[in-house]
């Protein structure tokens, strides 16, 4: 054998550290959404910041509202609603998880199991598959549509003082006419 190849062994060492670490990222992502819930539902992050945006990209923590936001929405779906532990969904990748949020929110746990053990071991793009399938050939982005209401708030946000009340019904009663 020549210097600077890999063994047999040395490969089956860095593979099973890679399982352990994927398996502790899994296993942090889940204690996070945990964490992210009780902060924001007890607003503790009033006095270390102006808003819950600012406390989460503070060096300290460091996390994006969008994954923050995918964090809770897993946490509140599996754990609050349908009652999973975080030993039950240790195995799930985050992505998965989330991928199937749209399809499990209103069903019963019996039903979200079934879901979970069917994408179980499916690379992303089979989950997205499995998605199409159960969407009726489309695929639900949680985050895309995440994203369009924060948007559509903001925006409500920076016209309502703009707008007279009598526009502001013409507004929602006929939503595809163009900006006044």
């Amino acid at each position: 054998m020549s210097v600077g190849q890999p063994t047999e062994d040395r490969g089956q060492q860095v593979y099973e550290a890679l399982q352990r670490l994927t398996s502790d990222l899994r296993d942090r992502d889940l204690e996070l959404g945990a964490l992210l819930v009780e902060t924001q539902d007890n607003r503790f992050w009033e006095g270390r910041a102006e808003t819950w945006r600012e406390f989460l990209a503070s060096p300290e923590i460091n996390i994006t509202d969008t994954r923050a936001r995918q964090l809770i929405r897993i946490h509140r779906t599996y754990v609050e609603q349908l009652g999973f532990t975080l030993d039950e969904l240790r195995h799930v990748p985050r992505d998965t998880l989330d991928r199937l949020h749209p399809y499990v929110k209103d069903k019963t746990r019996e039903i979200a199991r079934a879901f979970l053990d069917r994408v179980d071991g499916l690379a992303q793009a089979d989950v997205k598959a499995v998605c199409r399938e159960l969407g009726g050939g489309e695929v639900v982005e949680p985050d895309r549509i995440a994203a369009a209401v924060v948007e559509y708030n903001q925006c409500v946000k920076r016209i309502k003082g703009r707008l007279t009340p009598e526009e502001m019904i013409l507004v929602r009663e006929h939503p595809e006419r163009e900006p006044l």
